[in-house]
C-alpha cells in the first residue's frame, strides 16, 4: 500500500501490486457502496449477518472480504470479520464509516472513464489524499489505485514501459505520465522518460519480457475493468456481470488469454521440467491436455518422448491458436484435437491427465460431477496433474489468487479453492493424496493414490519431489 503522507512514493511492494491495483480498489468502493464499513466498526461480523446488513450476497461478499484479508485490511476469526489496523484506524475517527464511505464515493465515478484522463487526473490526487487525514489516507490510497492503474495500459501501448530506451510522450499521454511518475513508475530525463528500474524489477521485466506485459495489461482492462466496476450490483444481486470466465461461455476470453500468453517462457519451462520428471524411464505416454491454452503442458510431454501422443481439449477458437504454438515448435503429429468448450473429455484411457486452470472455472455444484468423469478417462497407475490456482489453507494467500477470485466473481467463474479443499474433493472420489507445488508460473497439484513411486524434478525448480507413472 501506498501511504499517504509520503504522497505517491511507492515501495518495491507496491510497485508490484499497481498493475492489478484496480481489484482491491473495487472490493473497497463496493464495501463503501454498500455501507459494510459501518457494521464493521461495531467489532467482529460474521459474513452472513454483514450480507443481511447490507442486503448483499453472502458468498460473493465473503469473496471480497477474503482480498482484503489477505491485504491486511479485514481480519477473520472464529467470531467473524473484524478491521485490520489500518482500517479500524480510518474507521475509529469521528464519523469514520461515513467519511470513508463518502471519499471512496468521490472516485467510484472513475471507473466509467478509466481510460480518460480529463476524468481521472483533472485534480490534484497528492492534495485530495492528504486532506482525507492521516487515518484515512493509506486506505484511500489503496482504494483509488486503480487510478494510476488506469494510466498504465496506454503508457505501455505507446512503448513507454521500457526499461532500456527513453522516448518523447505524446501530447495526449501528458497526464498519465505524469502520474506514473509520481507514483514510482515512470523516470523522467528532460523531455524523455522510461520504465524506472525499480518498476521492471517488481514486475520481472526486461526488455524481451515488456510485450507480455503490454498484452496483459490491455487483456485485464478489455475483460475486466467494466465488470469489477460494477461489483457493487454483482454482490446485491449475487450473480455475475458477465458470463466470460464459466466453462462453456469463455471461449473468447480464452482464445484472447492464450495469445497473450504464447511466448511466457516459465509456463514452457515449468512444464517442460515436470515432464521429464515424469517421463523417466523415457517410456511412451498417452496424455490428455484439458484446457490446452498454450499448449505448453502437452508441447512439455511430446518433446520428452517423440512416440507420446497428447489429445488436446479446449472450446474451438483457443484450439487455433493452440495448434500454431504446437505446430510452431514441430510437434503438430503428436498431438490430436478434440474442440469442447465445456471441457468434456473424448473416450479412451490416459497415462497422464493435466487440467490446466480449469478447476477455478468450475463452482462447488459442477466440479465433483465433471472431475468424475475425467478420472474415468485415466489409466491404472495414471497420473493426474492440476495446474490451477491453489490458495493456502488459510485462504489468505497467495493475494493474487485472491484478487482472481473477485474477477471470477464478476465474469461467472466458479471458485479459487485451498490445497486442503483439494484434498478434501479429490478424496471423495478415491484419490489418497494431493501434493502442492509452487512451480515459477503455475501452481501444481499432484494427484496420486498412496502407493505411487515418486520421481525428483531436475535442479532449479521451488519443489523438488514429483510423482513418477509407473512402469
Amino acid at each position: 500500500m501506498i501511504p499517504g503522507h509520503r504522497g505517491f512514493a511507492a515501495s518495491p511492494g507496491d510497485l508490484a501490486a499497481l498493475p492489478g491495483a484496480h481489484v482491491p480498489a473495487a472490493a473497497l468502493h463496493a464495501l463503501g457502496a454498500l455501507g459494510a464499513f459501518h457494521p464493521l466498526a461495531q467489532g467482529p461480523c460474521t459474513t452472513a449477518a454483514l450480507a443481511a446488513g447490507c442486503a448483499a450476497d453472502a458468498r460473493g461478499l465473503d469473496v471480497v472480504l477474503e482480498l482484503l484479508g489477505g491485504l491486511g485490511l479485514v481480519e477473520r476469526s472464529v467470531d467473524g470479520w473484524a478491521p485490520g489496523p489500518q482500517l479500524a484506524g480510518a474507521l475509529a475517527t469521528a464519523g469514520g464509516p461515513a467519511r470513508l464511505s463518502a471519499a471512496l464515493a468521490t472516485a467510484a465515478a472513475t471507473w466509467d472513464g478509466a481510460a480518460d484522463p480529463e476524468v481521472w487526473v483533472r485534480d490534484d490526487l497528492p492534495a485530495r489524499w492528504a486532506a482525507a487525514g492521516p487515518a484515512l489516507a493509506p486506505v484511500i490510497h489503496l482504494a483509488w489505485g486503480h487510478l494510476i492503474a488506469a494510466a498504465l495500459p496506454p503508457l505501455a501501448g505507446a512503448g513507454l514501459l521500457r526499461p532500456d530506451s527513453w522516448a518523447p510522450v505524446p501530447p495526449g499521454l501528458a497526464r498519465h505520465a505524469d502520474l506514473a511518475q509520481r507514483a514510482g513508475v515512470l523516470e523522467r530525463g528532460g523531455q524523455l522518460v522510461r520504465l524506472h528500474r525499480a518498476a521492471a524489477t517488481a514486475w520481472g521485466l526486461g526488455t524481451a519480457g515488456t510485450g507480455w506485459f503490454t498484452r496483459r495489461l490491455r487483456l485485464d482492462q478489455d475483460w475486466f475493468w467494466g465488470p469489477l466496476g460494477s461489483l457493487t450490483e454483482c454482490l446485491r444481486e449475487g450473480s455475475p456481470v458477465t458470463r466470460s470466465s464459466a466453462p462453456g461461455h469463455g471461449a473468447a476470453f480464452r482464445a484472447e488469454f492464450t495469445r497473450c500468453n504464447a511466448d511466457v517462457a516459465g509456463l514452457a519451462e515449468s512444464a517442460a521440467r515436470v515432464a521429464a520428471a515424469v517421463h523417466a524411464p523415457r517410456r511412451a505416454l498417452r496424455v490428455l491436455d484439458v484446457g490446452a491454452a498454450t499448449g505448453h503442458w502437452g508441447v512439455g510431454f511430446a518433446a520428452a518422448n517423440a512416440a507420446t501422443r497428447v489429445v488436446a481439449v479446449d472450446a474451438s477458437p483457443v484450439l487455433a491458436v493452440t495448434r500454431q504454438l504446437v505446430e510452431a515448435a514441430g510437434l503438430g503429429a503428436q498431438f490430436t484435437w478434440w474442440p469442447n468448450p465445456g471441457y468434456g473429455p473424448p473416450e479412451g484411457h490416459y497415462d497422464v491427465i493435466v487440467l490446466n486452470q480449469i478447476c477455478h472455472t468450475f463452482g462447488a455444484a459442477q466440479l465433483p460431477a465433471w472431475l468424475g468423469v475425467i478420472v474415468e478417462r485415466l489409466a491404472p497407475g495414471g497420473l493426474l496433474l492440476v495446474a490451477d490456482l491453489v490458495l493456502d489453507d488459510t485462504r489468505r494467500a497467495p493475494v493474487r489468487h485472491l484478487a482472481s477470485a473477485v474477477r471470477l466473481l464478476v465474469t461467472g467463474g466458479g471458485r479459487v479453492r485451498s490445497h486442503q479443499e483439494y484434498s478434501r474433493l479429490f478424496a471423495g472420489i478415491g484419490f489418497g493424496e494431493v501434493t502442492l507445488h509452487r512451480l515459477a508460473a503455475s501452481d501444481l497439484l499432484l494427484v496420486r493414490n498412496r502407493d505411487r513411486r515418486r520421481a525428483v524434478l531436475p535442479a532449479g525448480g521451488r519443489t523438488r519431489r514429483v510423482e513418477r507413472i509407473s512402469r
